[in-house]
């Protein structure tokens, strides 16, 4: 189904996932700390505009990055690492925007909530981008001649990441 899709499509449906993660790691980031149905201060009522905001800094500092561009499949442990940053950089602007509008008020919930949010986040982003790594190598691999490679040595290495 998604392999038929275009890169432009492909690339709306990546960042809907990441807005929707954003949202969802954010609420469980306070959940993780709160009982949410417990808790109803004003500054949690007033803060509620957070949520969609996070799932749109997190599209812009993922694009910034240039997430959207590296193409899953040769993803490697620096495609990885840029999540990760990303997701702290994400953390740090909505735990700015979110304190900013509070200045000077009683905050109603503990800072604790935005370290917490970058660390589900790149777990949330990291294992949304490897699920579809691993759907879309299993696509690749469905119809492969089974080949041997033997004694080629570093052009061996070559010759199986051109076959794969």
């Amino acid at each position: 189904m998604l392999e038929v899709l275009s890169r432009r499509n492909k690339l709306i449906i990546a960042m809907i996932t990441d807005a929707i993660t954003a949202v969802t790691m954010l609420w469980l980031s306070y959940w993780f700390l709160y009982d949410p149905q417990k808790t109803t201060s004003d500054a949690n009522i007033n803060l509620w505009w957070l949520l969609p905001t996070s799932g749109l800094i997190t599209i812009g500092v993922f694009y910034f990055f240039g997430l959207y561009r590296t193409i899953l499949r040769f993803a490697g442990t620096r495609f990885f690492i840029n999540v990760i940053v990303s997701c702290f950089i994400v953390s740090g602007l909505v735990a700015a925007i979110g304190l900013a509008s509070v200045y000077g008020e009683v905050v109603g919930f503990s800072r604790k909530i935005f370290p917490l949010f970058a660390l589900v986040l790149s777990v949330g982003s990291s294992g949304s981008r490897l699920i579809a790594r691993s759907y879309f190598e299993r696509l690749l691999t469905q119809n492969r001649i089974p080949a041997a490679i033997y004694g080629a040595g570093s052009a061996g290495h070559q010759l199986f990441s051109a076959l794969r």
